[in-house]
């Protein structure tokens, strides 16, 4: 039942982000997040697994990836280069 109720949570608060981009302004949403990592210490780049067996919420990077219109690239020389942006953008929010 977890697995299951952590996987649903966690397209909630995609659909959730998604919602803020639409009508909202996603910066706000991603200023917000990172306030809430900095303070959490949240897991930056947590194994895809345990995310998969344990987290209810989407990790960071990922959200802000979707919120800054991001695709998929992980593992590759571009996925790489992605995630770097990602970090300058959360350092630059702190």
């Amino acid at each position: 039942i977890g697995l299951f109720s952590n996987y649903i949570s966690r397209k909630n608060e995609f659909e959730a982000d998604r919602f803020v981009t639409d009508h909202y302004k996603p910066e706000s949403l991603a200023s917000a997040l990172k306030k809430l990592s900095v303070r959490n210490l949240s897991n930056m780049m947590p194994h895809p697994a345990y995310v998969f067996f344990h987290y209810s919420h989407p990790p960071l990077l990922k959200r802000l990836e979707r919120l800054r219109g991001g695709v998929k690239a992980q593992g590759s020389k571009r996925g790489r280069a992605r995630q770097n942006s990602l970090r300058a953008f959360y350092e630059r929010g702190k």
